[in-house]
């Protein structure tokens, strides 16, 4: 699903797409995990990634896609949780269900 900003600058628009990503992910059951991935030409200024103080106990967590092992260590650590791929600087972003093989993976978190 993509979510646009109308702001007319392309990366401002797609900062403000987080607010209504955010607001579309507490409307589905959740909870969930979202694995943020930027384009090689990201701009660091506008990010996508922060947390409630309590991050074990928030609806939706969101996370930087840190390569296959490292993801999902995480992904592993949160089970109960819906795992998406927000591609970050697609025009508009592009939430999607995290296509993961992390299922073939064993072992607990860390455990790599």
């Amino acid at each position: 699903m993509g979510f646009g900003g109308t702001l007319g600058d392309s990366r401002r628009g797609q900062t403000a797409a987080r607010p209504a990503v955010a607001e579309r992910l507490l409307d589905l059951p959740g909870p969930d995990l979202v694995v943020v991935r930027y384009g090689p030409s990201h701009l660091v200024h506008f990010e996508w990634v922060y947390n409630e103080p309590e991050i074990d106990q928030a609806e939706v967590v969101w996370a930087r896609d840190l390569g296959e092992s490292k993801t999902c260590r995480l992904i592993r650590y949160y089970p109960q949780r819906k795992v998406w791929l927000l591609e970050a600087d697609a025009t508009p972003p592009r939430l999607e269900p995290y296509p993961t093989t992390c299922g073939l993976l064993s072992g607990p978190p860390g455990d790599e």
